[in-house]
């Protein structure tokens, strides 16, 4: 392939490179503070929605749609969503399937608190919705 080829290759890869994937626009929780929407379903179909607000190795720590505070155990999850994102972040699991490490690396990327939540931080979020535990699934 001739030097001017190469280039003119080079050219169209860079102009058409910036308009395939996800764009900061179409993607709320690149545009503000809060976390992405997820929408869980646990055992028996029960469904719930809500903000992702933090991920650790074994659950979800999700505030549902009435500002409940929820921890959300991944061997009690049937499935997950996520609003506005892929197959990439979509699980179908079970007690026999749990999320891998690279799932649960970009879930964390669109929560609010993707370097987790400090205790001190809960204890005021549980505060302000004045909830005394918070609810187990």
């Amino acid at each position: 392939m001739s030097r001017a080829r190469a280039l003119a290759a080079l050219a169209v890869f860079v102009a058409t490179g910036c308009h395939f994937g996800s764009r900061m626009e179409k993607l709320p929780t690149a545009r503000g503070p809060l976390g992405a929407t997820v929408r869980l379903v646990f055992d028996r179909q029960v469904r719930v929605p809500g903000e992702l607000l933090s991920v650790s190795d074994t659950a979800f720590l999700v505030r549902k749609v009435d500002g409940t505070l929820t921890l959300a155990l991944y061997r009690s999850l049937r499935s997950v969503a996520v609003d506005h994102l892929g197959a990439e972040y979509m699980f179908v699991g079970g007690r026999q399937r749990l999320p891998d490490a690279v799932l649960r690396g970009r879930w964390r990327l669109v929560a609010r608190y993707p370097q987790g939540l400090p205790p001190d931080q809960l204890a005021q979020l549980m505060l302000a919705g004045r909830q005394a535990a918070l609810e187990i699934r």
